[in-house]
């Protein structure tokens, strides 16, 4: 019976060790001497014990001949077969006025490994101070040498995330936070996906990344968010060309307007992401209407904009949506504007003055009207009309457009829409006349009502007072519209007025003034006595040359029919012709 029971706990156990091997990816796939094995989820990785670190420079792999060296951790001093060190000497490519490329690569070494991945020397205060390095070695550069410039800022970079991803795995905190003078610095350990989303913030910049994201790395990913206060003016605009950045419009005058950032997540560099990562920038200066902002991702040596788009931008920050990881930053530049948009601008800016002028003059006669029959009669006289109100009806607008134009002609159009730059005073010379020409019409329309409120109280009695006076108010309404008056309501549209009485604002503005040539041809057409007797003239003649033609044509049909009658019967036809 102990014999059996043995035998069953033997076999209990060969079994339990076989599903161990069959889950357990470390069991088939033993790591290098001086290193352990991690495995998650079917997957395994090889890391190197403390105080040491591989040949090959990577913080885990795969590869059973990847050696794990001791490091010198007092002083970091051998670096000659550190992965980091060799290609580094091998992309910089440094010329021959800067002969200390092997101290410049083992700094770019120890700043990158930190003496040790797991044991790392390197506090986040001290790879925020790094920024000396970069600064001292871009000035050993001959002026001009863009591409050994770019290498140095791209070897910088790539340092940093590895030293910042080294600091963190060593730490056991979740989160690790580091703010200096010359850059900012967020770290978080994810240990399991609480979160659906999480978010770093780095001095003003944000970076928000789905969980999903790090649920492939190792022991949980470490999720780093990098802010450089003034790597942008090491790689600035002069880094930009509209060869390397696909938009739809031809764009000019480049310019950083963000700090540079960086975004890792553990070994996850320039590879696509299941889900595009977002990133909030805060503009260095305020972005003109002109302007367009375009989200870049450092590429080596120069900015592009592949993979990344802008979801929302205003004129103080802007959103950014990217499908990989690396450093980004927001891209400023100027849209070409074509001939045709300042013109059409320019032209639309002299018509709705000129309308806005003629309906002063409306107001003025209306005005007139009321007051004083006899100059309202010698307003409607040709001669009066040729010499004042034409010149002034077309003249005023156009030495208003001539003189906008002369001290501000590069504000006729944006890259938008074909009207006036509304940032700057600009704008006041359309909206200066406007206001004025609606404050003197409303003044008028204010008048005139009392005058024919006073007309009509002394009415006769036996007229109809109820007619005329529904009458009067129905065109005294439509003509508030005519004097452009209504316009008014366009003042209220500024972003001191919030939703939702600004979006009634809006629509009611755009509605009003929409109809505004329906409120004319009501007024001057239809309620018009003599018009509509002229129309009734009209009606009468077309119906008369209706009729007229219509008894023609059944009077050539009659005698038609009648002649051919008659050329059926000769006898007829002789008698009719004697």
């Amino acid at each position: 019976m102990a014999k059996k029971t043995n035998f069953l706990l033997c076999g209990l156990s060969c079994l339990v060790l076989v599903v161990r091997t069959y889950n357990d990816p470390c069991a088939s796939h033993p790591c290098p001497a001086k290193s352990y094995c991690v495995s998650k989820e079917q997957k395994y990785f090889c890391y190197c014990i403390d105080g040491y670190a591989s040949n090959t420079g990577e913080r885990n792999f795969k590869d059973r001949n990847v050696v794990c060296r001791e490091i010198d951790i007092v002083n970091c001093s051998n670096f000659s077969s550190d992965a980091t060190f060799q290609n580094c000497q091998k992309q910089l490519n440094l010329s021959s006025s800067m002969d200390n490329s092997r101290e410049i690569c083992t700094g770019f070494a120890k700043l990158s490994r930190g003496c040790g991945e797991r044991r790392t020397t390197l506090s986040l205060q001290d790879i925020g101070n790094s920024y000396h390095f970069l600064t001292n070695l871009t000035s050993q550069i001959t002026p001009g040498n863009q591409k050994q410039k770019a290498r140095l800022v791209t070897t910088y970079l790539q340092s940093i995330e590895a030293a910042v991803l080294a600091a963190a795995s060593r730490n056991p905190k979740e989160t690790q936070k580091e703010e200096g003078p010359f850059m900012a610095i967020n770290t978080q350990r994810v240990e399991n996906c609480s979160l659906k989303t999480l978010s770093l913030k780095a001095e003003k910049q944000t970076m928000d990344i789905y969980c999903s994201t790090t649920e492939k790395e190792i022991l949980g990913g470490i999720v780093a968010f990098i802010s450089y206060a003034s790597i942008g003016s090491i790689i600035g605009e002069s880094f930009a060309s509209e060869e390397n950045l696909r938009t739809k419009e031809k764009l000019h005058n480049f310019y950083l307007n963000s700090k540079v950032v960086s975004g890792t997540v553990g070994s996850r560099k320039n590879i696509s992401l299941p889900v595009s990562v977002n990133f909030t920038f805060q503009h260095e200066k305020m972005k003109r209407e002109n302007e367009q902002s375009i989200c870049v991702y450092w590429q080596g040596s120069s900015w592009s904009n592949e993979g990344c788009q802008v979801i929302s931008s205003d004129e103080n920050q802007t959103l950014c949506s990217c499908n990989h990881l690396s450093s980004f930053a927001i891209l400023v530049a100027t849209a070409k504007l074509k001939v045709l948009c300042s013109i059409i601008a320019g032209v639309l800016h002299y018509l709705y003055l000129a309308s806005f002028t003629w309906m002063l003059l409306e107001g003025l006669q209306l005005f007139l009207t009321v007051k004083n029959l006899k100059v309202a009669n010698y307003i409607s006289a040709g001669k009066f009309k040729r010499r004042f109100i034409y010149p002034f009806g077309y003249g005023i607008p156009a030495v208003i457009v001539a003189v906008s134009a002369g001290l501000g002609h590069t504000s006729y159009g944006t890259e938008t829409h074909c009207w006036l730059n509304f940032h700057g005073r600009f704008i006041w010379s359309f909206m200066g006349p406007v206001f004025v020409i609606i404050l003197i019409n409303f003044s008028f329309y204010l008048t005139t009502l009392c005058i024919l409120k006073n007309q009509l109280s002394s009415l006769n009695n036996e007229l109809s007072r109820m007619h005329n006076t529904r009458m009067l108010a129905f065109k005294a309404i439509a003509q508030l519209f005519i004097l452009g008056c209504s316009w008014g309501l366009g003042f209220f549209l500024v972003e001191g007025v919030l939703d939702p009485i600004r979006s009634v604002m809006a629509y009611s503005f755009t509605i009003i003034n929409v109809l505004q040539g329906v409120y004319i041809y009501l007024v001057y057409c239809l309620l018009n006595h003599k018009v509509r007797e002229e129309y009734r003239r009209w009606f009468k003649k077309m119906r008369k040359r209706t009729e007229t033609g219509n008894y023609d044509f059944f009077g050539s049909v009659t005698q038609t029919k009648t002649v051919e009658n008659t050329v059926d019967f000769p006898g007829k036809s002789s008698n009719i012709s004697s």
